[in-house]
């Protein structure tokens, strides 16, 4: 009896502490329906947006036209404060591949930032969003994205990544 309640026990405690940890995060898989969904690994490690700590209200992802032609699409990490976003210019009369150009340019570009006020961003060449799907009747945009970004404080990599979002004008 004695043996019984000890193997119980530790089954127990096996089983609660596994609940304990959270399951290693994985990327979403690749989709074109409007899913809501965004990943990448930034220098390795998978990245996903998260609010749980998001006070002001806001979306942690979204994906908007502006003027009806330039995307704008947004990721927050907020346990980090950090973001991604990237500005797609002239979105419908682009390529499919959107190769990432400087800021200050009037050309596509990528950014990302971290949580202690480094902003980084790209620069000409420096990687590519692949557009998988981008649909007007159903407002769906869906694509694949890798690039470096640079700054004074730091260079990142972000690689395998991907989104499938509804956007709003």
């Amino acid at each position: 009896m004695k043996n019984l309640f000890i193997i119980l026990t530790a089954l127990i405690f096996i089983t609660s502490c596994e609940l304990l940890f959270d399951p290693e995060p994985e990327l979403p898989p690749v989709t074109e329906e409007g899913n809501g969904t965004f990943g990448c690994k930034i220098n390795g490690e998978v990245w996903l947006p998260d609010d749980r700590y998001l006070n002001s209200g806001g979306n942690i992802l979204e994906a908007f036209l502006n003027r009806g032609i330039d995307m704008h699409i947004k990721a927050l990490y907020e346990p980090k404060s950090q973001s991604l976003e990237f500005t797609l210019r002239d979105i419908f009369n682009q390529d499919k591949s959107i190769q990432f150009y400087q800021q200050e340019t009037e050309k596509s570009f990528a950014s990302v930032s971290m949580e202690d006020n480094c902003n980084l961003k790209t620069d000409s060449n420096s990687g590519y969003l692949e557009i998988l799907k981008i649909d007007s009747i159903n407002k769906i945009v869906a694509g694949t994205f890798e690039f470096i970004v640079f700054s004074d404080c730091d260079t990142v990599e972000v690689t395998e990544g991907r989104f499938d979002l509804n956007y709003y004008e």
